[in-house]
C-alpha cells in the first residue's frame, strides 16, 4: 500500500523534525495496514496531547502530508476491489446558520456517490474520532474512473433523495416506454418548475456550498471543482492522457481550442442548417449554430469511413483526436460538431417551445439538435455538411457502413434514433450512456418492435449511472434499450462522464470495425488481416491488400494465411481437450504411456527420432505433455541432421522448441488412433466454428502468399504433411473464435494460462541474444503460449507466427478483459505493425516486443520510439507537478520537490510503457530511477533515495555491455563510480570521505559536453563533496559545467552561484546563468557575515540576469 506507507513515513518524519514525541514507534513496511488503521493511531496520537497549540501543530503537519500523497487514499481490497478514503479537514467547513456554533453538514457528491441527493450513509462525511478530520470511506471496483466534489448544506437538507430535490426529473419509473404512461404511479413526485430546479441547481453547484477538494490531485480541465481518480492504487489518471489545466489557468480553454481549430484540416460553421466558413472572431461564431472541425488524411481520395461526433468540444478535451489517429488507418475524416449560442435563438424562431428539463446544467443549446430538431439535425449532415466535403475534394463514401455517429447522454439518444431513422444514410452508431431526456424520439421503434440491424449499434453506459449512485437513470434505461431494441450493452466501471466515453470510443469503434491496419505501402506488407474480439465476445474483422505481388488477388475476410507458430497454441488446445476427456494425462511420461498401452517391448510403445542421442539418452523417459506444450523439454527448436540431441536436461529450463510438439503428436495419434492430429483438430474446430481451418495446407488459390522485406513474393510452400508447431492455415477470423474459446472455456482458461514456466530467467538463447534480465523475468509461459506479466498485474497471453521469414503474424488476448486480437500478414514486415495494431485491443505489448526484437531478429515496431537524447522531457506540457515546481516564484518546500519528483517519475513510466526504441530501454529505466533519486535527495528523504539508487545499482549489474556502452552515450564513462559514489554516501562506512575523494575524482574526468545528461553525474559529484566539508572542490565541480545546458533541464530553472569569484566565472560564461549548486549545507556553515555577503551578491546577480536575459530565476533550499 504506497500510499499508505508513504503517508507513514512522511508524517513521522515531521513530527520528529517538529520535535513531537514519536509517532507509531513500532510501525514497520513489513506489516502493512489500512489506512483507517493510520487513522486510529493518528486519533489517539492527537488526542494524547491536551494542549490545543499541540493539536494544531500536529493538524497542520498531518494536513500537510495528506497534500504530499495527494487523496483520496487508495488501497488494494479483496474480490478485485479498491478501498477509497475521502479525507477532508473540518475547519474548511463554514458555520452552520440552523444551528449556530456547527459546522455545516458535508457530502460527497459525484458519478459514484450521487448528484443532487444527501444519503447519510452513502455520502456524508462524519468527524473522526474527535480530531478536525471528516472522513468516509467506499470499496468500488478496482480501476472504476470517479468524478467527485463536496458539497456543504445545512442540517435541513440532510438524509434526502435525488427525487426530494429534483421530483419527477430523479424518479425511475417501472418502464421508461411508453413516455408518458395513461396511468401515473401511484408513488411518481410532483414535477418541478424551472425556478425550482434553478434554486436546486444553485444548491448544489452554487459557490456558498460547493467545497473543492484541494488536497486532490487531480481535477477536471473543464470543471475544477470536481476531482477524479481511478479507484485502483496502482494506477493513475494521468495515464489516460487527458490535456492538463493549471489551477487558475482562465485562458486554458481559449488557447486549447484555437489550438484545434489551427490542427484542423478544414473548420466550418452553419446558420440556419446550411454551411458557411468558420468566422474570423468570437462574436461571430457565437451567432452561429454550430462550429465544425474537420480532420483528414492527406489523400482526400483514398477515404473509406467518416465519423461524425457531436459535442465535440468535449471529446476533444479528451485527447480523442489523438486516440482515433493511433487507431484509424489513414483512411478516415472525423468530423467533430459543437453547438453555438446562436443556435437557441434559431430554434425558437423555428417555434420550439424549451422545456423545464432543458435548464439543467449541460442541457440547454444542445437539446435543439439532439432533442427538439433532431430530424432537421440528420437532414443537415446529410444534405448539406456531407455534400459541403464533397465539393471541397474530400471522397466521403456514400455507403451507410462507412458512416459512423457517435454521440453521448442526449447525443447518444439521438445517435440511436438517427441511425435507426436513416439507415440508407447512417449505419452505425455509437451512443455512450444514452439520456432519457429525449428517448421520446425512440418510443415509434420500441412500440413497433424494430430491432437492429439496420443499423449496427454499439451501446454502452457506466455502471455508476443508475439511482444506486447517482441522480441519473441511464443505466436502467440502457438495460431496457438492450432488450427492446435487441442492442448488446457494453457495461464499463465510470459514470456520466467524457472522461470514461473517450478512452471507450477506442474500443467502441474496433467492434464496429474501425480498426487500424496501416497498410503496407510504408512498411512493404502486401496484406493484413486482423480480428478482434471484444470483451463480451463479438468478432470484427478487416483485411485489406493482395494475397501476392506477383500475382495479385484482394484479400477478403476468408483469405487463408500460413499461422506458423500460431499453430502451436492451437495444437496444445487439442491436447488440452483430450485430457478434459480423460484420454491423455499432463504428468506422466509418455513413455509409460506408450508402453502400457502397447507392451514395453512393442515398437509403437517408442516416439521421436530412432537415434540413440535421443531414445538412451535420461531426458527422453521423463518427457510429459507438459514439458513438451511448455518447451521444458530440452530439445532444440528444430534438428539439423545428422545432429539429433537434447541440448538441455528436461523439466530444467526454457529452450523454445518446435521439436518438442513434433514428439507429442507422434504420441497422440498413437494414443488416440484410428484419430489423428488433424481428425481431433476438425473435431474442436466444429464445435468453435472454425470454418476454413487446418492444419493441412489447402488447395486453393485464395491464399496469401508470403513475401521477402523488399516486397519479392516467396514461392517456396512451408510446410509438408502436418505439423503441430507450424502447419496451421486459417483465417484471422477463425483465428479469433479459437481465441475467444480458450478465454471463456473455463478449463482450457485454467490449465493454459497458467505457468509453467514463471520467468524466462532460464532462457538461453535469449540471455545469449542479450535480452536484458528485467525482460526476461517478466515473461513467464503456459501451454503454448507466453505469458506478459503487466505492471498493474495483469497478464497477457501471446504468440506470435514467423513461416519461414516471410509469413509473419501475432495474436495476444487481455486475461483481464478478455479482449483479444489477432494480426496475420504475408510478409516479413508484419512486426513493424503489431503493436499499432494490437495495442489498442489488448493494452501495451512492449515488453514481448522487446523480447521479440532481440531473440528472434525480428523487425522493430514502427512507433514513434523516443529518442532519449535529444526528446527527453517537456514537462510544461506532459506533467502539472513539474510545471507547478517551475513556475512557483516562492522558495521550493520540499513537498514540491516530492511532487516534481512524482512528475518525473511519472514521464519516464509513460514513455517506457509507450515504447521505446529496444536499444534505449535500459538507458531509459534508469534515467527513471536516477531522476526520482535526484528530486528525493532535493526533499531529504532518505528512504525513497535509498530505494531508487539500489534499482539503479541492481539494474546496472543486470545490464549487458550493449546496455551499459549505450547508458554512457547519455552520462559519460563514469557511470559505474557514480553508483559507487552514491552508495557511499548514503552508508554509513567510516573511511567514508577517503572513498567518496576518489570516486569523486573518477567522475570529474567526465567530458561532460559530449554526454546530455553528463552534466547530471557532476552536478552530484559537487553536491557530495559539500555534503563531505569540502566546499572549495565542490565549487570546481560546479563552475565545470557547461555553458549550454543538457536538454533535461531549461536555462529559465537554474540560478547564479554565490561569491565575488564567483561572479567574475559568471562573467566568463557570456552571461548564461550559472547551476544552481544545491550546496545550502555550505551556506548554513558559513558564518553570520559571511552568510550576509553571499546573500546580497546572490540578490545582485539575480538581478543581472533577469535584467540581462529575461530569465526566471529562483533560489533552492534544502
Amino acid at each position: 500500500m504506497p500510499q499508505t506507507q508513504d503517508f507513514i513515513r512522511g508524517l513521522q518524519l515531521a513530527i520528529r523534525d517538529a520535535e513531537l514525541p514519536e509517532f507509531w514507534e513500532d510501525y514497520s513496511d513489513e506489516s502493512p495496514c489500512t489506512f483507517k488503521e493510520v487513522l486510529n493511531k493518528y486519533a489517539d496520537y492527537y488526542n494524547s496531547f491536551k494542549s490545543s497549540d499541540k493539536q494544531n501543530q500536529l493538524k497542520s503537519l498531518f494536513w500537510k502530508q495528506i497534500k504530499a500523497v495527494g487523496t483520496p487514499i487508495i488501497e488494494d481490497a479483496p474480490d478485485n476491489k479498491s478501498m477509497v478514503y475521502f479525507l477532508l479537514s473540518r475547519d474548511d467547513l463554514k458555520e452552520s446558520t440552523e444551528k449556530p456554533g456547527q459546522k455545516r453538514d458535508v457530502y460527497l457528491q459525484g458519478d459514484f456517490h450521487g448528484y443532487g441527493s444527501t444519503l447519510k450513509k452513502e455520502q456524508l462525511l462524519e468527524q473522526f474520532e474527535n480530531t478536525d478530520i471528516m472522513f468516509h470511506s467506499d470499496p468500488m471496483p478496482k480501476g472504476a474512473l470517479v468524478t467527485y466534489y463536496y458539497v456543504q448544506l445545512e442540517p435541513s437538507h440532510g438524509d434526502k433523495p435525488a427525487t426530494y430535490f429534483y421530483g419527477d426529473i430523479a424518479y425511475q419509473p417501472p418502464s421508461f416506454f411508453p413516455v408518458t404512461p395513461e396511468v401515473q404511479p401511484e408513488n411518481k413526485p410532483a414535477s418541478k418548475s424551472k425556478e425550482e430546479i434553478a434554486m436546486v441547481s444553485n444548491l448544489f453547484w452554487g459557490e456558498d456550498s460547493v467545497l473543492v477538494d484541494e488536497y486532490c490531485k487531480f481535477h477536471k480541465s473543464y470543471d475544477q471543482n470536481s476531482g477524479f481518480f481511478y479507484a485502483d492504487s496502482k494506477k493513475s489518471v494521468a495515464d489516460l492522457g487527458f490535456p492538463v489545466r493549471m489551477k487558475g489557468d482562465n485562458g486554458f480553454f481559449g488557447s486549447f481550442f484555437a489550438d484545434k481549430v489551427k490542427s484542423a484540416s478544414l473548420v466550418l460553421a452553419s446558420k440556419n442548417d446550411k454551411v458557411i466558413d468558420y468566422p474570423e472572431n468570437q462574436v461571430d461564431l457565437d451567432k452561429c449554430s454550430r462550429s465544425i472541425l474537420v480532420f483528414a488524411p492527406e489523400d482526400k481520395k483514398a477515404i473509406e469511413n467518416v465519423v461524425i461526433i457531436y459535442d465535440g468540444r468535449f471529446y476533444q478535451l479528451g485527447n480523442t483526436q489523438e486516440r482515433l489517429e493511433n487507431l484509424f488507418d489513414h483512411n478516415t475524416v472525423v468530423v467533430y460538431v459543437n453547438p453555438e449560442k446562436g443556435i437557441e435563438e434559431e430554434a425558437k424562431e423555428s417555434g420550439v417551445q424549451f422545456d423545464t428539463a432543458d435548464s439543467l446544467p449541460g442541457m440547454n443549446e444542445r437539446t435543439v439538435d439532439l432533442k427538439h430538431r433532431v430530424d432537421e439535425y440528420a437532414k443537415f449532415i446529410h444534405n448539406e455538411l456531407l455534400p459541403e466535403l464533397v465539393k471541397r475534394g474530400f471522397e466521403i463514401p456514400d455507403d451507410p457502413s462507412k458512416r459512423v455517429l457517435v454521440g453521448s447522454s442526449l447525443a447518444g439518444t439521438a445517435s440511436i434514433y438517427m441511425g435507426m431513422k436513416y439507415p440508407q444514410w447512417f449505419g452505425k452508431v455509437v451512443a455512450q450512456s444514452p439520456s432519457i431526456a429525449n428517448r421520446e424520439r425512440l418510443e415509434d421503434f420500441v412500440k413497433l418492435g424494430q430491432k437492429p440491424p439496420p443499423p449496427e449499434i454499439y451501446l454502452s453506459c457506466g455502471q455508476f449511472e443508475c439511482p444506486e449512485h447517482a441522480r441519473n437513470l441511464g443505466l436502467p434505461f440502457a438495460k431496457e434499450l438492450e432488450e427492446k431494441l435487441n442492442i448488446r450493452l457494453h457495461i464499463n466501471p465510470y459514470g456520466h462522464q467524457m472522461e470514461g466515453w473517450s478512452p471507450d470510443l477506442e474500443k467502441s469503434l474496433s467492434t464496429l470495425g474501425l480498426i487500424a491496419v496501416p497498410l503496407a505501402k510504408d512498411n512493404l506488407i502486401p496484406a493484413i488481416s486482423v480480428a478482434t474480439v471484444s470483451s463480451t465476445g463479438e468478432i470484427t474483422t478487416k483485411a485489406k491488400g493482395v494475397t501476392s505481388n506477383s500475382d495479385p488477388e484482394q484479400v477478403t475476410d476468408q483469405t487463408i494465411f500460413e499461422a506458423a507458430s500460431l499453430s502451436k497454441p492451437v495444437f496444445a488446445y487439442i491436447v488440452l481437450k483430450m485430457v478434459e476427456r480423460g484420454e491423455i494425462d499432463l504428468d506422466t511420461p509418455l513413455i509409460e504411456i506408450l508402453e502400457k498401452k502397447f507392451g514395453k517391448e512393442d515398437p509403437r510403445a517408442q516416439f521421436g527420432p530412432p537415434f540413440p542421442e535421443i531414445r538412451d539418452h535420461e531426458n527422453y523417459r521423463k518427457l510429459t505433455a507438459r514439458m513438451l506444450l511448455s518447451h521444458q523439454a530440452g530439445l532444440p527448436n528444430e534438428f539439423n541432421p545428422p545432429d539429433f540431441r537434447f541440448i538441455a536436461d528436461a523439466g530444467k529450463g526454457f529452450d523454445y522448441s518446435g521439436e518438442a510438439y513434433r514428439f507429442l503428436m507422434e504420441v497422440i495419434d498413437k494414443v488416440a488412433s484410428p484419430k489423428s492430429v488433424e481428425i481431433l483438430a476438425q473435431e474442436e474446430f466444429k464445435k468453435i466454428g472454425m470454418e476454413h481451418s487446418s492444419f493441412i495446407r489447402p488447395n486453393t488459390a485464395n491464399i496469401a502468399l508470403g513475401h521477402h522485406s523488399d516486397g519479392k513474393t516467396d514461392e517456396r510452400q512451408h510446410f509438408y504433411g502436418i505439423h503441430p508447431a507450424g502447419s496451421l492455415h486459417t483465417t484471422a477470423e477463425d483465428y479469433g473464435k479459437f481465441l475467444r474459446a480458450c478465454a471463456n472455456d473455463d478449463f482450457v482458461r485454467r490449465e493454459m494460462f497458467s505457468p509453467c514456466v514463471t520467468t524466462l530467467a532460464g532462457d538461453n538463447k535469449g540471455k545469449n541474444q542479450g535480452v536484458p534480465e528485467g525482460i526476461l523475468s517478466k515473461i513467464a509461459w503456459g501451454f503454448g503460449i507466453g505469458l506478459q506479466k503487466n505492471t498493474d498485474g495483469s497478464t497477457t497471453a501471446f504468440h506470435w507466427g514467423d513461416g519461414s521469414g516471410t509469413c509473419r503474424n501475432f495474436a495476444a488476448i487481455n486475461l483481464s478483459t478478455n479482449q483479444a486480437v489477432a494480426c496475420f500478414t504475408n510478409s516479413a514486415n508484419g512486426p513493424l505493425v503489431f503493436r499499432q495494431i494490437c495495442e489498442p485491443i489488448v493494452g501495451n505489448l512492449s515488453t514481448v516486443s522487446h523480447w521479440l526484437t532481440i531473440r528472434e531478429g525480428l523487425p522493430r515496431p514502427n512507433l514513434p520510439a523516443i529518442d532519449y537524447q535529444t526528446n527527453i522531457i517537456d514537462f510544461d506540457q506532459e506533467d502539472s507537478g513539474w510545471r507547478r515546481f517551475l513556475s512557483s516564484n516562492s522558495q521550493p518546500t520540499p513537498e514540491q520537490f516530492r511532487q516534481a519528483g512524482d512528475s518525473i517519475r511519472r514521464y519516464f513510466e509513460q514513455n517506457l510503457n509507450r515504447g521505446v526504441a529496444p536499444e534505449k530501454q535500459a538507458a531509459w529505466e534508469f534515467s527513471l530511477n536516477f531522476h526520482a533519486f535526484q528530486m528525493y535527495a532535493n526533499c531529504n528523504d532518505l528512504e525513497m533515495m535509498q530505494k531508487f539508487i539500489n534499482q539503479s545499482v541492481d539494474q546496472f549489474k543486470a545490464m549487458s555491455v550493449d546496455d551499459i556502452e549505450e547508458l554512457k552515450k547519455a552520462y559519460g564513462p563514469t557511470v559505474k563510480p557514480y553508483l559507487e559514489a552514491t552508495m557511499l554516501f548514503l552508508g554509513n562506512s567510516d573511511n567514508k570521505k577517503q572513498l567518496l575523494e576518489r570516486k569523486l575524482d573518477e567522475i570529474l574526468q567526465v567530458p561532460i559536453n559530449d554526454y546530455p545528461d553528463g552534466s547530471n553525474v557532476v552536478f552530484f559529484a559537487g553536491r557530495v563533496h559539500d555534503m563531505v566539508n569540502n566546499h572549495d572542490k565542490s565549487y570546481d565541480y560546479i563552475f565545470s559545467l557547461p555553458t549550454k545546458l543538457p536538454p533535461l533541464i531549461s536555462a529559465s530553472d537554474w540560478v547564479p552561484a554565490c561569491t565575488p569569484q564567483d561572479v567574475s566565472r559568471y562573467k566568463e560564461v557570456e552571461k548564461q546563468p550559472i547551476p544552481r549548486t544545491f550546496v545550502t549545507q555550505f551556506q548554513s556553515q558559513m558564518d553570520k557575515s559571511k552568510r550576509e555577503k553571499q546573500e546580497q551578491t546572490t540578490h545582485d546577480v539575480k538581478d543581472n540576469i533577469q535584467h540581462d536575459t529575461g530569465a526566471r530565476t529562483k533560489k533552492f533550499d534544502q
